[in-house]
């Protein structure tokens, strides 16, 4: 039997690689897996032994930047019809057998079009089948009116605008699929499907009812880091009188919602930060990219992220108490579940930066977060292999 070809598509986000490295990590059969080249983090890619395209694709760049303020304008007919032109050249190109996604709008048109069996990752909240609500971000204007409703009322209305909103949005891609004759789809959540789909959630923390077939949980896809950083323990084991807090922003946001580093405040702890470029060690604060996070969790006391998924998945399965100061929606809904079920607490970049110190204090001062570790379910390996043997008959799986 020839050995297949699987190409890797995740969004350009450093949580996509690493969630896409680690669920490739899983398939326990011969395969030829080759990534989209990001420009960003192909060292990951290649230092956990896997190919890369020739071409890169670099679309949506302004997605983060509009994210923040609920603006989805970044999704037209131009930026979707150029994406999905250049997933289909590259699709062509490297000629795969089958396709891993990772939220990368258009790809299920190319793979459409291009006749390639199309395997999604997904969270549950970008699903029709998810069970709880997607707030309205914080900071949108919305909210105003949200004390003068009841709870269920107010909950069908984000739900019956967010069908809309769903909707209005997916437009460019049913005009794609018109001119390419393609099968047609209700809004944005299918877009993100795909033939068969992986949902990278605990099932308990994000449920979802009424799953088709071809939607399954493999649990959260925690990333394992080989690097060692001997600096980075060391700094960590230096002065153990003091708190070591981690200030984890992802590829999605900003060191600055913590405030003034320079404050006083911050002297009193041992401040980690990673996704700078340069490593370095200033002070009580040490600068990196990235971090074992296996290696160092049991010296942090404290994380502070954005919300992202993976990040605070990382804090659950170390029993990490984490502050969550979310930029975009999707981080919302994260954190809306995470702080629902005492997994973490949130703070807004736009409060007073006295309640976030203070919030710091009491979390350093006694792990008040769900002090019973869980476990969490994954069903990584089974689930992978078993769609592959099922629905493409891979032989040896």
């Amino acid at each position: 039997m020839l050995m297949i070809k699987i190409l890797v598509t995740p969004y350009n986000l450093l949580a996509h690689y690493l969630r896409s490295i680690e669920l490739v990590k899983g398939i326990n059969f011969d395969a030829d897996i080759v990534f989209l080249k990001s420009g960003k983090y192909d060292n990951y890619v290649k230092s956990n032994g896997y190919k890369l395209t020739k071409d890169t694709l670099n679309t949506y760049d302004t997605v983060i930047e509009k994210a923040e303020s609920f603006d989805f304008s970044w999704i037209n007919k131009k930026s979707v019809t150029q994406t999905v032109e250049a997933l289909i050249k590259i699709i062509k190109n490297e000629k795969p057998d089958y396709i891993i996604g990772d939220t990368y709008l258009g790809l299920r048109i190319a793979a459409e079009y291009c006749k390639t069996p199309l395997i999604s990752i997904l969270n549950a909240y970008l699903t029709h089948f998810y069970n709880d609500l997607r707030p309205v971000p914080h900071t949108h204007r919305a909210n105003t009116f949200k004390p003068k409703v009841s709870e269920k009322t107010w909950n069908k209305i984000v739900r019956t605008v967010e069908k809309r909103t769903l909707r209005k949005v997916h437009t460019p891609f049913r005009k794609i699929r018109q001119k390419l004759n393609l099968k047609q789809y209700n809004d944005l959540f299918d877009e993100f499907a795909g033939d068969q789909n992986i949902i990278c959630d605990d099932p308990d923390i994000f449920p979802s009812t009424n799953l088709p077939n071809n939607y399954k949980y493999c649990g959260p896809l925690l990333y394992s880091c080989i690097k060692k950083d001997n600096k980075l323990l060391n700094f960590l084991k230096l002065d153990n009188r003091k708190k070591s807090i981690l200030i984890s922003m992802g590829s999605t946001g900003k060191i600055t919602s913590v405030g003034d580093l320079t404050n006083p405040f911050w002297l009193n702890y041992n401040i980690i930060i990673t996704g700078e470029i340069e490593e370095k060690q200033v002070g009580n604060i040490y600068y990196t990219d990235f971090i074992n996070f296996d290696e160092t969790s049991h010296l942090i006391d404290l994380l502070i992220c954005h919300g992202g998924n993976g990040t605070m998945y990382q804090a659950i399965n170390s029993n990490i108490p984490t502050i969550a100061i979310p930029t975009i929606f999707e981080q919302e809904w994260n954190i809306y579940r995470f702080e629902k079920l005492a997994y973490c607490k949130i703070w807004y970049a736009e409060e007073n930066i006295k309640n976030l110190y203070k919030l710091i204090e009491n979390l350093t001062l006694e792990n008040t977060l769900n002090p019973n570790k869980i476990e969490l379910k994954t069903e990584l390996n089974s689930v992978i292999n078993e769609i592959f043997q099922n629905s493409y008959k891979i032989d040896g799986v």
